[in-house]
């Protein structure tokens, strides 16, 4: 890493402190008014996890990637969306500050359930 222009005050050389103790992984809360299950597509791995009426909560490890969520009763998917963001492997902007990342699923309020997702 070269010196660069510090001008904006937000610029450090190399990582920063901690960044060996974060969490490659995906977290995500569903608050659901009847049973459903719960599927995460992390970059093309699936994983699925039954989840109750009310709040509950699954981790799985993330891949680089897109990342989708969908959730599933009675076999047929009542829920989808995708992040928009992809999980990257670089960091375009030259900045590593291991920000999280969430997002919820529906975008709007007129379902009775959601997914909401934490990229860590």
């Amino acid at each position: 890493m070269v010196p660069a222009n510090n001008a904006s005050g937000n610029y450090f050389m190399g990582r920063p402190n901690g960044y060996d103790s974060m969490q490659d992984q995906v977290s995500v809360v569903s608050l659901l008014t009847t049973l459903g299950t719960v599927v995460v597509n992390s970059a093309g791995t699936v994983c699925t996890s039954d989840a109750p009426a009310g709040a509950s909560a699954i981790t799985v490890d993330f891949k680089v990637g897109t990342q989708s969520f969908s959730l599933v009763r009675n076999g047929q998917t009542v829920l989808t969306g995708t992040s928009l963001k992809a999980i990257q492997n670089n960091c375009p902007c030259g900045l590593e500050n291991f920000n999280s990342y969430v997002g919820t699923v529906p975008l709007d309020s007129t379902t009775h359930c959601s997914l909401t997702a934490l990229i860590t």
